[in-house]
């Protein structure tokens, strides 16, 4: 089998667009629709069917897909492997990340590990925590930066960095700013909430449930930026990490609410999977998680939500 038309069939498989794929391999479209047809020739085997404008994979195709999967997360491992013997100079890194982190958090923190250490070819992907466990199963990254509160946790391990504050917010000439309320009166609100798979959603649905309290979804949206807008708006409350509520808090735009006795906290880790063994660019990377953490615990102290009377100490770094 020709790997070359395989890692081809692979991006078009994962992104199942041949435009797309064409994009990642930085290819031209009709290129990639023939080096596909090809290895479908090879194997005597329809790999991708076309019905309409949409691509979908057959059954061998998406056992095909499986496969590939592990033969290309082998070869990565191989290239840092062989890294590893020429030092920090080359190698690969690919981290995942959850959209908070990913959005407020990673970017800056990406930008000083590559000041260190330049030659690293370093990316990550981000999603919310359901996505980031399920890429670090399969393999699809090396490790990721996601809330500590995992489904399947026995099957990673992970490294504590910071500890977050969820708050309840709201429009500033909402009902309740500037009073302190209860839980049972969240309940008669109208919430624009995070996907299923957030983490932040969670634990929200969690507490609530807890005091046997449900929540009225209004709207679901996978983006925090247009949960915050949409909230700024007057169309509902929501939840948002205080790592994201900086600017809106200090321009007026947003208001954090006081609710008596619902602290919802968090704690953010570094996670792999437990059976892979980290190579020397995996654990600079983490002990350069730690170190920056530490370096920045004053990210939030200009922040209204964080000096808000009962708030936790959301700068806490805890290093194991």
């Amino acid at each position: 089998m020709n790997l070359h038309q395989l890692k081809v069939f692979y991006y078009v498989a994962q992104c199942l667009s041949f435009s797309k794929a064409s994009e990642e391999l930085h290819i031209s479209q009709p290129a990639v629709s023939v080096q596909v047809r090809k290895l479908e020739e090879e194997t005597g085997v329809e790999l991708i069917e076309q019905i309409g404008k949409k691509l979908y994979l057959t059954e061998p195709g998406a056992q095909l897909k499986g496969y590939a999967e592990e033969i290309f997360a082998a070869e990565r491992q191989a290239e840092n492997m062989l890294a590893d013997y020429r030092g920090l100079n080359t190698g690969e890194l690919i981290i995942g990340t959850s959209s908070t982190l990913g959005t407020y958090y990673v970017p800056q923190l990406l930008t000083e590990f590559r000041r260190h250490f330049p030659k690293l070819e370093v990316s990550f992907k981000m999603g919310n925590t359901e996505w980031a466990e399920e890429q670090i199963l399969k393999n699809q990254v090396d490790m990721a930066l996601v809330e500590r509160d995992l489904a399947h946790a026995s099957d990673f391990s992970m490294m504590p960095f910071l500890n977050d504050h969820l708050v309840v917010i709201a429009a500033p000439d909402h009902p309740f700013v500037g009073q302190e309320i209860t839980a049972s009166q969240l309940a008669t609100q109208p919430f624009i909430l995070r996907e299923p798979g957030s983490n932040s959603r969670k634990v929200f649905r969690t507490l609530m449930s807890q005091r046997g309290l449900p929540i009225q979804i209004l709207m679901e949206l996978e983006s925090p930026e247009a949960i915050k807008r949409l909230v700024s708006s007057g169309l509902g409350l929501g939840i948002a990490s205080a790592l994201t509520l900086e600017w809106e808090v200090a321009c007026g735009r947003l208001k954090v609410l006081q609710v008596a006795d619902f602290v919802m906290e968090r704690q953010f880790a570094v996670v792999w999977h437990k059976d892979k063994k980290p190579n020397r660019a995996s654990l600079a990377f983490t002990d350069f998680v730690c170190c920056y953490t530490s370096a920045h615990q004053d990210l939030l102290a200009d922040c209204e939500c964080a000096r808000s009377p009962g708030a936790p100490n959301i700068r806490k770094i805890v290093q194991v």
